[in-house]
């Protein structure tokens, strides 16, 4: 809030907030605290400080101008703000308010796909058991191969080609990395994320919206990851489902700015938590935690594809 000036009539200032709004500037008069006979204008919308400045220096020079005859439409506006903010109401009551854990009915609804997803990974890191050595003919280790982007035969014979079990036809390649993980802990915060994140989309939307977006980001990070640049941080050898998470809570972060009706279920501190990770990952060398590399190319691949999601279902519910 900005105080932008002072007049000496009640009457004077509500006429002037009217104008203001009209042009789709928020204000607000009251009594001065320094003159108490004086009303004070503030305005909300800060970034429009110097045209709202212009305004009432123009105000001041000529305030029975008749372009300031705003009442009727300022009070329009005004009720079309309230059904909005009711409309808005309404929604976030239904899904259980805007925090993130909810509550009602939107909590009391199981996200059956989400824990589904959850219990597939769980149940192939157990059986593909990356961390123990197998024989070649092991079932586990073939799972695992075949499940991978590119089969490590076929990435020896095509002389490196990341494409080249695609190419043969092996099209679910280009999302079963994402069902992989390469140690417990890797494993566990991918699990974690993934139940409240795809929880909290499926139940407020429904499963089929949660399968798209976990497939959208899931395969574009997976993708984008293997055919990048080894230079610039690519490789074939992806797996687990971070890019399709950073994908998600993209779509949970950007929607509610993109169309302020759907509920913000993520706190800003959640929000500066997911992109400080993401961004000190890049930062950090790879293999220096431990000979482990973080996919970064994947994490952005799928944050960019969420916001695009968001944008996209954000246009078509206006």
């Amino acid at each position: 809030m900005r105080k932008i000036g002072e007049l000496t009539e009640r009457a004077q200032a509500v006429r002037f907030c009217d104008y203001l709004l009209t042009i789709d500037i928020s204000a607000m008069a009251e009594t001065s605290h320094s003159d108490a006979e004086a009303w004070a204008v503030w305005i909300r919308d800060e970034d429009r400080l110097e045209e709202a400045r212009a305004q009432f220096a123009h105000f001041r020079q000529q305030p029975d101008d008749a372009k300031y005859n705003v009442q009727k439409q300022a009070e329009e506006i005004r009720k079309q703000q309230e059904t909005k903010n009711r409309d808005r109401l309404k929604q976030q009551r239904k899904v259980g308010g805007s925090s993130w854990a909810g509550s009602g009915n939107y909590m009391s609804q199981k996200p059956r796909l989400t824990i589904a997803l959850v219990i597939t990974c769980v149940v192939l890191f157990f059986v593909t058991d990356p961390g123990v050595k197998r024989e070649s003919n092991d079932a586990g280790l073939r799972l695992y191969d075949g499940m991978r982007f590119v089969g490590i035969q076929d990435f020896v014979e095509s002389e490196g080609d990341p494409l080249a079990s695609i190419k043969k036809g092996e099209i679910w390649r280009v999302f079963t990395p994402n069902l992989l993980h390469g140690s417990m802990m890797h494993l566990g915060f991918n699990m974690l994320a993934l139940f409240f994140l795809g929880g909290a989309i499926e139940r407020l939307q429904s499963p089929w919206a949660f399968a798209v977006l976990v497939f959208l980001t899931g395969v574009m990070a997976i993708v984008v990851q293997s055919v990048f640049p080894p230079a610039l941080g690519g490789s074939p050898n992806v797996i687990g489902i971070s890019g399709a998470v950073y994908g998600l809570f993209g779509y949970l972060w950007i929607r509610p700015i993109l169309q302020p009706s759907f509920p913000n279920l993520i706190p800003p501190t959640t929000v500066m938590m997911m992109l400080a990770f993401m961004f000190m990952f890049i930062l950090v060398p790879q293999g220096s935690m431990g000979g482990v590399s973080v996919a970064n190319v994947a994490h952005v691949a799928g944050l960019v594809t969420g916001i695009a999601c968001a944008a996209v279902a954000s246009r078509m519910s206006s």
